[in-house]
Formats: C-alpha cells, structure tokens, sequence
C-alpha cells in the first residue's frame, strides 16, 4: 500500500512507473514513499509496519528510517519512528507555495443573492 496524500500522489503506474531516465532517482523515491507512510491517522511506524506498508524488505526500511532520521525528518524513539521538525520544514515550505483560501471580510452591504425583506414582510 502506496499512501498518496495531498501533494504526495504517486507517479501513473505507480512507484517504478517513471521513464528510466538519468535525472530520476529511484531511491529518492523510495524514501518520499517511506514519508508519506506518516499521516495524521497514523503518526507512529514500526520497522515492521514500515516495511510491511511499502513490501520493502526490514533491512530497506530500516536503511530508509534510519537514513531520515539522520537528516531529523523523523525521529527514532526505540519504540518506533514519527515525524520530526525536518519534516514540518519541508510541508511547510510546500504550503507556503500553494494558495489558499482566505475568509473575506464581513461587508457592511447584503450580499446580492440574499433577499432583502421590508420590516412589514415579517409577520
């Protein structure tokens, strides 16, 4: 299972679907993959879960866990791994490029599409 959240979608095809080209790197993706896992369901991984999740081998997770922990993308508390500050640095880099809505401010006008009743429509 391949989590695909917002921003995170997986190539066409699926991991490994992407062209073999000189400029793409596998184990990058691989890693991304091994991030994604982290959602707000499930903010905790084991080695096992990890591995179990993306059908790589323990010793790969465990390569890819450790390897972003190093970087504090993650942080291995003995019991299992889960985010860390690294990680809150990239997705907040990639929300400040996106826009989002803001509320609007309350207008002193009605707005058009709400009916405006007299005081003597109301009985």
């Amino acid at each position: 299972m391949i989590p695909n959240g917002p921003g995170c979608s997986a190539p066409p095809g699926g991991p490994g679907a992407v062209p073999a080209t000189p400029n793409f790197l596998h184990s990058l993706e691989r890693g991304l993959i091994v991030m994604r896992l982290f959602t707000p369901q499930q903010p905790e991984l084991t080695l096992g879960g990890a591995a179990a999740a993306t059908g790589m081998s323990r010793a790969t997770a465990r390569r890819f866990l450790l390897t972003l922990a190093g970087l504090s993308c993650v942080r291995a508390d003995g019991q299992g791994f889960g985010p860390a500050p690294g990680m809150l640095r990239l997705v907040r880099a990639c929300a400040r490029r996106r826009p989002t809505a803001r509320p609007r401010r309350p207008t002193a006008r009605p707005a058009r599409w709400l009916p405006v009743l007299s005081p003597g429509a109301i009985r």
